[in-house]
Formats: structure tokens, C-alpha cells, sequence
């Protein structure tokens, strides 16, 4: 092991994307999770998460601050993704944390939008959910997972399903509803948002994590029944797993039980897909 270099930046619960280089982009996270009021930078650090950006070189071992045109309002742990083009996608959705994740700005977290590497600079996409049969906007301690992209490569698509609805703190019961966001890659080189609904979840699940296979079927684990964070103790662990099937066109799908894990696990757990087809 040797050290690297240091982030501008304290972060708790930030999220990193590697980009098609290999750099990584952080965003998000709070220096200090109870929010004080800085005397000398009132608007710049105070009742607010990170907002600055950074790009960490590979081959340097350095990170550097993207700049005023990369910083943005984002929740913790915010959910992003990197979209073909290169660009990065935030999804409308992190982590509620109770009762200090919240920030002064954080209605401006209802906005999907993208991150371009190369300009430095964030373009919004629009409240996702909106002219859907679902909730609109932010969703908080919910999974978000990319579906298997299909040539041309000119569209992306994003299941969202559970969670609790509203900004931090957020609500304390979890939602059924599932939503798809499908990001379009137009010609001209900019992006476009639609949102569809999809069945529901047979149950709330509160900061379940997923995983999708590469039959396109996404599996969910884990969560509780309601926000443990909120009242620590009181939640009832969900041990049913869930899959979901996305109709051909991507735009839709249904749940159905399948196995029963043989551990609870609630806050902060994790799955992942090995090499075999299995999930770990």
C-alpha cells in the first residue's frame, strides 16, 4: 500500500463514477454532518452538502477540483451513473438521512440531470416521473439500476422501485411504485429524459440493493419495511427476494417472488453479480 492524493474535500457518503479514461468523478458527500453556520463562507459551506466536484488522474495520483461549472446541489450518496456518450447521469434519487442529510437547497435534488466531463458543466434533464402514474421527482434510499443497453447504444434506461418519497428526511414508510427513466442520447450530441411506469414491488422496501443480470432481469435484496435510520430498532427486515422482468421495449415490467434469503439484512447492505452468473 502506498497513499495517494488527498480530495479538496472531506466527504461522508460521496459516490464515484469511473469515466471511460479510467479517472474517477466524486460529487456529493458532507464535510461535517451536523451542518454549521461558517461565519466566513455563509453561502459556500454552510446548512449544505458538498457541492464541489473532482476529477482524481489514475496515472498522477491527484485530484483535482472540476470548478464552479461542475458543482451542483446533490443528496448524499447520490445515485449516478455513466451513460454511453461518457457523460454522467444523476438519477433524482440518494440517501435520506435523518435528520442531518438535509440541505437548505435541496429541492433542486428533484432534477435528473447530466454531468459532461469535457465542458466541465451540468445540464438538466427535467423532474423525472412526471405524466407517470408514479411519484414524481426525488426518491430517497432506493436502488437505481441501469438495464442492459442494446445497440445502437443511444439510450439508457434506469430502474428505480422502493424507497421512501421527498427530500431529506424524507418519508418513514417506504413506496411499492417502480419507475424506468430512459435517458435518449440525441444526434445533436444532447440528452433527453421520459419516464414510465412499471408494476409495483409485492412490498415496500426500504434500502434494498439490486442486481441485474444479463437476461435484463434485475433482482432485489434486502431492506426493511420501514426507514430504520428514522427509528433505529423498530424496522422488520425483508428476507423475500424479488425479480423483475422488463417487457421487450424496456419501458415497463412486473415483479415476482423468488427465493428467500437466509439472512437479514437491512441498512447498508450489499449484492453483487460474479463472473459465474451468480449472486453474491
Amino acid at each position: 500500500w502506498r497513499p495517494s492524493g488527498s480530495m479538496t474535500y472531506g466527504r461522508w457518503y460521496p459516490s464515484l463514477v469511473t469515466l471511460p479514461g479510467g479517472n474517477l468523478f466524486v460529487a456529493s458527500g458532507v464535510t461535517k454532518l451536523m451542518k454549521p453556520i461558517y461565519r466566513d463562507k455563509p453561502a459556500d459551506e454552510s446548512g449544505d452538502n458538498v457541492r464541489q466536484t473532482e476529477t482524481y488522474d489514475l496515472d498522477a495520483g491527484t485530484w483535482s477540483d472540476n470548478g464552479p461549472t461542475a458543482e451542483r446541489s446533490l443528496p448524499l450518496f447520490p445515485r449516478l451513473h455513466l451513460l454511453p456518450n461518457g457523460k454522467v447521469y444523476y438519477g433524482a434519487a440518494g440517501q435520506s438521512f435523518n435528520p442531518m442529510g438535509q440541505s437548505y437547497n435541496e429541492a433542486l435534488w428533484n432534477i435528473a440531470a447530466t454531468y459532461d466531463p469535457a465542458s466541465k458543466s451540468w445540464t438538466d434533464l427535467g423532474v423525472p416521473g412526471i405524466g407517470t402514474t408514479v411519484e414524481p421527482g426525488f426518491r430517497g434510499s432506493t436502488f437505481q439500476q441501469m438495464l442492459p443497453l442494446k445497440a445502437p447504444y443511444d439510450k439508457a434506461s434506469f430502474l428505480s422501485a422502493g424507497g421512501v418519497l421527498g427530500m431529506s428526511p424524507g418519508s418513514w414508510i417506504p413506496t411499492r411504485s417502480t419507475r424506468i427513466d430512459q435517458v435518449t442520447i440525441n444526434g445533436d450530441g444532447t440528452e433527453s429524459l421520459e419516464s414510465f411506469a412499471a408494476g409495483p414491488l409485492n412490498r415496500p422496501r426500504w434500502y434494498s440493493s439490486a442486481v441485474t443480470l444479463p437476461t435484463g432481469q434485475v433482482f432485489a435484496f434486502s431492506g426493511a419495511d420501514i426507514d430504520e435510520v428514522v427509528t433505529p430498532g423498530s424496522e422488520s427486515p425483508i428476507r423475500q427476494v424479488e425479480m423483475f422482468t422488463p417487457n421487450p421495449e424496456g419501458t415497463g415490467g412486473t415483479w415476482t417472488d423468488v427465493a428467500v434469503a437466509s439472512r437479514k439484512r437491512t441498512y447498508h447492505n450489499s449484492a453483487t453479480l460474479l463472473p459465474d452468473g451468480s449472486i453474491l
